[in-house]
């Protein structure tokens, strides 16, 4: 009852198969659904129905095989640009590795000692953080996110009252985070809303961390104002750490994050495990150097992405008008 079966001994079943691959037929098609999303069907007597130019099965054979080389083609080019697409996140990985290990800015290290070493210290509590290094400028230091970062987390203004939700303050929901700039949500809440829960006003440049949900471990800066919902720890840098610094952090340990996270197959990362977290801190100078670096080599990346996805999606688009020249008989 799932299947429609097309099968005729005077048609070629690739012939068949290619043109109920067409855009246009399957446009057409989506005009006839019925049922719920999800278990939506095609009518039947669409198909029975829906017009196919039907040339002698020696010339549906022909433009089967000139069809097939064409996409043959085409195929090899995609899988080249795949590769490409593929390797992104592998490269962004190798990237953030050796910006948090030191490997990125060694030689920046080197050319600005001086420099480094009349700037100032970090602040003597972070000596009792584990396995702290030197604590002098120009050195990295070992220390606890919490030791450096504040962290809070928002709220879930009742739903039962649905004018909290047509304010003015952007609510921020994990799902939302994605490793970018936020500057607007799909939900704003009001003031009163904000007094009625433990939602509150986050300033701008507020890191936001995904503590649970299928973003778990993605993360966000605030553009804007904004407040949260209780999935999302908030982290507010002391003077000692630049939010674009601690913002790159867990894109580099979203692994990390989430193996040491509680739960099953959707494990939470609790404020605790955050604030517990070891990360490496070095100057200010920097991690502003780092940024730099990052935002840069990161960019040149994102536009390779997106020239490669901008490929994929060309050539899908050239198979469909491959396919509409070969039924039009302009193949």
């Amino acid at each position: 009852t799932e299947l429609i079966v097309l099968r005729n001994p005077s048609i070629d079943n690739k012939y068949t198969f290619l043109f109920i691959s067409s855009e246009e037929f399957i446009r057409h098609a989506r005009n006839t659904y019925k049922g719920v999303v999800g278990q939506q069907r095609i009518n039947l007597d669409f198909v029975k129905n829906y017009p196919m130019p039907l040339p002698p099965l020696s010339e549906q054979r022909r433009l089967v095989a000139r069809i097939e080389s064409l996409f043959a083609k085409l195929d090899a080019a995609r899988e080249k640009v795949q590769s490409v697409l593929d390797s992104h996140e592998t490269r962004k990985a190798a990237l953030l590795h050796e910006a948090f290990t030191g490997k990125l800015t060694a030689k920046w290290r080197e050319e600005h000692q001086t420099e480094l070493h009349e700037s100032k210290q970090f602040p003597s509590k972070l000596k009792s953080a584990p396995n702290h290094a030197n604590a002098l400028a120009g050195k990295w230091a070992l220390v606890r996110l919490g030791d450096v970062v504040t962290w809070s987390s928002g709220g879930t203004p009742s739903r039962k009252h649905p004018e909290y939700y047509s304010g003015d303050i952007p609510w921020v929901k994990t799902g939302e985070l994605n490793n970018t700039y936020i500057y607007d949500t799909s939900e704003k809440i009001t003031k009163d809303a904000i007094a009625q829960s433990s939602a509150k006003v986050l300033p701008v440049n507020t890191v936001l961390l995904a503590m649970y949900g299928a973003t778990i471990g993605k993360v966000g800066i605030l553009g804007v104002e904004a407040a949260t919902n209780q999935a999302c720890a908030c982290g507010i840098c002391s003077e000692w750490v630049d939010y674009r610094f601690l913002f790159y952090y867990p894109q580099s340990q979203k692994s990390s994050f989430i193996r040491s996270g509680k739960g099953g197959a959707q494990p939470n990362i609790s404020q605790t495990i955050i604030k517990q977290h070891e990360f490496p801190l070095p100057s200010l100078p920097e991690q502003q150097e780092i940024v730099r670096i990052l935002d840069r080599l990161l960019a040149r990346e994102q536009r390779a992405r997106q020239a490669a996805e901008e490929t994929l999606a060309a050539i899908d688009r050239m198979k469909q008008s491959i396919l509409a020249r070969a039924f039009r008989g302009e193949l």
